[in-house]
């Protein structure tokens, strides 16, 4: 049964934070030998997966490609 409700909070997951708690509850659940070895390893890949996926959707925030400082160039100076 955990391994099921954590298949389908794993494709339900919608943020990375989602997906490393969900990874947290995973392990300990193996440690505490409610999943077998192989389940918390199916589960660690589709999680992997699952992550994968996220970020590839997730848009880059903040300084355009291309630029590589905040400060725009300034002119050379007049005259010159």
């Amino acid at each position: 049964m955990f391994h099921a409700t954590m298949r389908s909070a794993i494709e339900e997951a919608r943020t990375l934070a989602q997906l490393d708690s969900l990874s947290r509850s995973i392990w300990q659940a193996h440690a505490a030998e409610t999943v077998t070895d192989s389940e918390a390893q199916g589960l660690a890949e589709a999680l992997h997966t699952r992550r994968s996926a996220i970020r590839e959707a997730v848009a880059p925030v903040g300084i355009p490609l291309g630029r590589c400082d905040a400060v725009p160039a300034q002119a050379p100076p007049a005259g010159s």
